[in-house]
C-alpha cells in the first residue's frame, strides 16, 4: 500500500511526499515498515527521512478505520534502498527517485500520530519553494547590474555611448527588480502568516485551523505567482 511520505536530513524538517504503510507493533513496541515510493523528493540525499505511514491495527480489518502516522527512518537501515531512476525534465538535481522499504524496523520513538505533528507543516514545506525562487531572482538582479555597469561597449545604433546609460536597458532592469521586489515581498507574506500560526497557543483548536487555513491559502497563491514572475525576470535579463 501506498500513502503520502518525505525524505530529507535529521532533524530539520524534510519536505512532504508519500510513502508506505507499517503493520502492527513489533515486541517491545517498535513497528516494520513496508513499501514503496515513486518520486520522493531529496531522498537520495537525504540520511533520514520523514515518512507517512498508514498504521495497520489487525483488530481493525477495515483499512479505513487506521491510523496514520509520521515515521522518522534511517535510509541508511539495509532495508531501505533509494534509487535514482528520475529524470524527469529539469527535476534531475532534485535528489527523486523510488524508495522502498523493506522489513524496516522503526523504533516507536520515532513514530508520532500524524495529528501531533506541527499543523503548519503543509504551508512551511511549500515556502522552501518561493523562497528558493526569490533567492534565484534576487541573484539574478544583482548579477545582471553588475554585468551591465562593468560593461563600457554599446551597439552603434544604441540609445547611448555606454550600456548603464541606455534607456531601454534601464528600463528591463527595472522591470526585472520590480519582479523580484515583488517575489520577495510575497514570500515574506507567506512567512509571516505561518509565523502567525506558530504564535497561537496550540489548545486554541478553531484558531489554529483558521491560521491554518488562511496560511495554506498564501503559500498556494504564493506558489503560482512567484514562480511566474521569476521565471519571466531570469528569462527577459537574456
Amino acid at each position: 500500500m501506498r500513502s503520502p511520505a518525505t525524505p530529507g536530513r535529521r532533524p530539520a524538517p524534510p519536505r512532504s511526499t508519500r510513502s508506505a504503510r507499517p503493520p502492527a507493533p513489533l515486541e517491545g513496541g517498535d513497528f516494520r515498515l513496508d513499501g514503496t515510493k515513486y518520486y520522493t523528493t531529496g531522498s537520495i540525499f537525504a540520511e533520514w527521512a520523514d515518512v507517512y505511514v498508514r498504521v495497520v491495527n489487525r483488530d481493525r480489518p477495515d483499512e479505513a478505520d487506521d491510523d496514520y502516522a509520521i515515521a522518522i527512518v534511517d535510509t541508511r537501515h539495509g532495508g531501505v534502498s533509494v534509487v535514482d531512476d528520475w529524470n524527469g525534465f529539469g527535476q534531475r538535481g532534485t535528489g527523486s527517485g523510488t524508495t522502498t522499504f523493506d522489513n524496516v524496523r522503526v523504533p516507536a520513538a520515532n513514530v508520532l500520530p500524524f495529528a501531533e505533528r506541527f499543523p503548519y507543516q503543509t504551508g512551511l514545506y511549500q515556502l522552501n519553494l518561493p523562497a528558493t525562487l526569490a533567492g534565484i531572482g534576487r541573484g539574478a538582479l544583482n548579477d545582471v547590474v553588475d554585468r551591465v555597469r562593468a560593461r563600457t561597449r554599446n551597439y552603434s545604433h544604441a540609445n547611448a555611448a555606454r550600456v548603464r546609460d541606455d534607456a531601454q536597458v534601464l528600463a528591463r532592469i527595472g522591470e526585472i527588480a520590480a519582479a523580484v521586489y515583488a517575489a520577495e515581498a510575497t514570500t515574506l507574506r507567506v512567512a509571516a502568516c505561518l509565523q502567525a500560526v506558530s504564535e497561537i497557543p496550540s489548545h486554541h483548536h478553531h484558531d489554529v485551523a483558521a491560521a491554518v487555513e488562511a496560511a495554506e491559502v498564501e503559500s498556494a497563491a504564493a506558489r503560482v505567482v512567484v514562480t511566474e514572475l521569476v521565471l519571466k525576470a531570469t528569462s527577459d535579463l537574456f
